[in-house]
This record gives C-alpha cells, sequence and structure tokens, in this order.
C-alpha cells in the first residue's frame, strides 16, 4: 500500500499543491493544546492568522508607545494642561538654576588671573617717592626665594606649609641677622623650624642662606571646590620698617623646585614681587615724633603660587552618592512608569543618599565656605528628588484616580526623560565650569 508521500503525488510523479496553499489536517500540529479533534483546518488557520495579527499589534503598540507626536494629538485638553505645566515648572526651576551656577562658577574662574596680576604691581609713584625719603640710610638687602616643598595644604584648617630657603645679601650693617625670628616674619604665619644653610661676612659684604619651614593662615575661597585653583602667597617681612631695611626682590635668582609635588594639585605658575606695608599707626615709635606723616613704612618681600587640582578624584569622592542618589530616582520613575508600582517608598532612601553627600563635601572644607559647586550640585540634586516625587505622585493620581492608563504612561515617559536630560546636564556643565 502506497504511503502517504506516494498518495499525495500526481501521475506525473510531483507533489500536489496543498488546497488553496492552507494546511492539510495531518500538517497542522497542535502546539498549544487548544483544539479539538472536530476542528477543521480553516479553524486552526484563522487561529494562528489572528495569533499573527495579535503580535504585530502588540509591536506596533509598542513603538506607538514613544510615537509622542501621535500621543499629543489624541490627548484631551486636561491632559495637555497638566503635562504643559509640568513640563514648564520643571524647565522654569532648574534651568535658570543650572545658568546662575555656571556662570557664577565660570566667572570665578575667569577672574583668578586679573586677582593674580594685582599683586604684582609695583607700589604707587607717591608710595616710593616717601620710601626712598625715608630710606637713605637703610640697608638695602636683596632676596631670593627657593621654595623646596609644599607640605601641606589644608583647606578644613585654613592652613598650608611650605619649606623655603631664602638668601640674603647687603652691603654694611654688619649688625644685621636674619637667622633669628625676632628679625624676620612671615605675614599670618608662624615659623616652625629655622635652619642656617650658609652665614657668611666677607668684608662689607653680609650673605645669609636660611630655610624656614612655616606654616601659614590663608582664607580659601571654595567656590569651585573639589575643581578649584589657590594662589599661594607667603609675605617675608623685616622686623624694620624702611628707616632701617629695604627688601628688594632678585626675581633672576628666585627658582622653585622643579620636582616640586604638591598632593592633590599641581602647580601652574609662580611670582615674585616686593609690597609696601604702610600702618598709619607708629604706636608711639619716638622716631616719628618729627615726621609730618606718621605712616610707618614696612617692605615685604613676596612669592606667590598658583596651585590647580590634578584631577577629579576629590570631586568623585565628594559626588558618588549624589550620583548613585540620582540613579536610584530614575529608576523610581521608571518603575512607577512602565511597570505600575507606587515608587513613593522608594523616595526615602533617595533623600538619605542626598544627604550622606553633603556630608562628604561638607567635612572637607573649613566652617567659612562660599556658595559653590558642591552646594550646587547638592541643592539641584534635592531638587530634582522633590521634582520626581511629585512626578509620581502624578503618575499614581492618574492611574488609580481618574483610571487613565494610556496617559499615565504618556506623562511618566515624558517627565521620565526630561529629568534624565536635566540630570546628565547638569553633571556635565557644572564641573566643567567649574574647572576652566
Amino acid at each position: 500500500m502506497p504511503d502517504d508521500k506516494d498518495a499525495r503525488k500526481d501521475s506525473k510523479g510531483e507533489e500536489a499543491p496543498k488546497d488553496g496553499g492552507g494546511y492539510d489536517e495531518e500538517d497542522v500540529v497542535d502546539m498549544d493544546g487548544i483544539f479539538d479533534e472536530g476542528d477543521g483546518v480553516e479553524a486552526r488557520e484563522e487561529y494562528y492568522a489572528d495569533d499573527a495579527e495579535d503580535r504585530e499589534r502588540r509591536s506596533e503598540g509598542r513603538h506607538a508607545a514613544w510615537n509622542w507626536s501621535e500621543k499629543w494629538h489624541r490627548a484631551q485638553a486636561w491632559q495637555k494642561r497638566r503635562l504643559v505645566v509640568s513640563v514648564v515648572v520643571l524647565l522654569v526651576i532648574f534651568v535658570p538654576y543650572l545658568v546662575f551656577a555656571c556662570l557664577n562658577m565660570y566667572q570665578d574662574a575667569q577672574a583668578e588671573n586679573d586677582y593674580w596680576n594685582s599683586y604684582l604691581e609695583p607700589p604707587s609713584t607717591e608710595v616710593q617717592a616717601l620710601v626712598d625719603e625715608y630710606s637713605e640710610d637703610a640697608a638695602k638687602v636683596d632676596v631670593a626665594f627657593n621654595l623646596e616643598q609644599v607640605q601641606s595644604v589644608d583647606i578644613a584648617k585654613s592652613t598650608f606649609t611650605v619649606m623655603m630657603n631664602v638668601a640674603y645679601r647687603w652691603e654694611g650693617h654688619d649688625d644685621l641677622d636674619f637667622t633669628s625670628k625676632h628679625n624676620v616674619s612671615f605675614y599670618k604665619g608662624d615659623i616652625a623650624d629655622i635652619l642656617v644653610l650658609e652665614d657668611e661676612h666677607d668684608g662689607t659684604t653680609n650673605y645669609q642662606y636660611v630655610q624656614y619651614i612655616v606654616t601659614i593662615n590663608k582664607d580659601y575661597w571654595t567656590v569651585r571646590f573639589p575643581l578649584e585653583s589657590h594662589q599661594l602667597r607667603m609675605y617675608l617681612e623685616p622686623s624694620y620698617n624702611v628707616n632701617r631695611v629695604v627688601f628688594n626682590v632678585d626675581k633672576d635668582a628666585c627658582y622653585v623646585n622643579p620636582n616640586l609635588a604638591i598632593s592633590g594639585y599641581e602647580l601652574t605658575r609662580w611670582d615674585t614681587n616686593v609690597e609696601v606695608l604702610a600702618d598709619d599707626h607708629a604706636m608711639l615709635n619716638p622716631l616719628y615724633d618729627d615726621y609730618a606723616d606718621p605712616t610707618v613704612y614696612t617692605t615685604e618681600a613676596m612669592l606667590q603660587l598658583e596651585i590647580n587640582r590634578s584631577g577629579i578624584g576629590v570631586y568623585l569622592k565628594c559626588t558618588v552618592a549624589m550620583f548613585g542618589t540620582l540613579g536610584w530616582i530614575l529608576l523610581c520613575l521608571y518603575v512607577a512608569t512602565f511597570r505600575h508600582v507606587n515608587a513613593l517608598g522608594m523616595v526615602g532612601s533617595a533623600f538619605f543618599g542626598a544627604v550622606s553627600n553633603i556630608l562628604v563635601g561638607a567635612n572637607m572644607l573649613s566652617s567659612a565656605l562660599q556658595l559653590g559647586l558642591i552646594e550646587y550640585v547638592n541643592l539641584f540634586g534635592l531638587g530634582i528628588i522633590v521634582a520626581s516625587t511629585a512626578v509620581v505622585i502624578a503618575i499614581n493620581t492618574i492611574r488609580n484616580e481618574i483610571e487613565n492608563e494610556a496617559f499615565a504612561q504618556f506623562y511618566g515617559r515624558v517627565m521620565l526623560v526630561l529629568i534624565a536630560i536635566l540630570m546628565i546636564t547638569a553633571n556635565v556643565l557644572l564641573p566643567v565650569c567649574a574647572y576652566l
């Protein structure tokens, strides 16, 4: 007896086509277990055709879910109004805030150059004339700096410590001695140690080479911390006014250790100058009894450095908790939008992360700090958390009270994308403007 295959062949031995291009009853395999034995081929073909159409509709639905133009045109008036108000409120709050923060930090960075140059200006003609008049018989001392180390830069304690060698050379006035704390000092500084490296007196020529380890108090400007730059200034001043000693800095003889290493910073530039300190209080000094101008003038040899952050490690340390918090907030919005879950219970963890981030940055700064990068990042993060909480509440209201699932998902998608764009923009622009 011929088999099924032979039975389906015509007289020429070729396989006959199936009826209407459809399925024979024996060819259709019941994979789903949903057909009865009496169901024919037509019923089975109709089922599979409906299943294919259903899969196509689901695919089109997934694409249509992100077709915001179509969603917008189909939205009712109250839906459009709610969405527009939400978007406008976010933009009105966060865009001006970011513009203000970025401009503030950028202007602070650009002002550093003017601030640097202002300390290199020579004394005014009038002041220099008075100094020359009062110092006719004074010792003219040439000073040269050799900066060996910047041992520490402590922003929390508002100090920095340096090891520097200073050379003094002058003619006559053999009684002068710059190896003693009683005869020289650093403005706002505490000399921890003095080491005399050389002390030579050849005829009328006197030379002393002294090493100082000194800690100097500085009010750090922290607007761009921790991507900031700092200008460190060391003022070496004699205990004598210009009637006795006048300092003159020999710039050609000054240098900075080429292997100078500052933890967390890199040296960008340095320079020197001579400052004239004018004190209007003679403090009962009888030398000024016969002067029409009782102002006491003292010269100061100044060395200034500019250091800049060498990397973003400290910035990441101060903001990593906030980055994690913002990621958690995006997850809350995603869950509320796509998974029909009330994500309000997840928001508390975000606030905890934000507070932790604030404490990390605050512990690295002194109590007297300016509004700057760390505060801008933290305030932005807190604002995003509050805004996201309001969005989750709005999604829950639309879904549960108004019972409009389609608009709840559309609203959630729009707000999720907008908040994500604001997060990325802020976390790129803020550090870039601070580091420029």
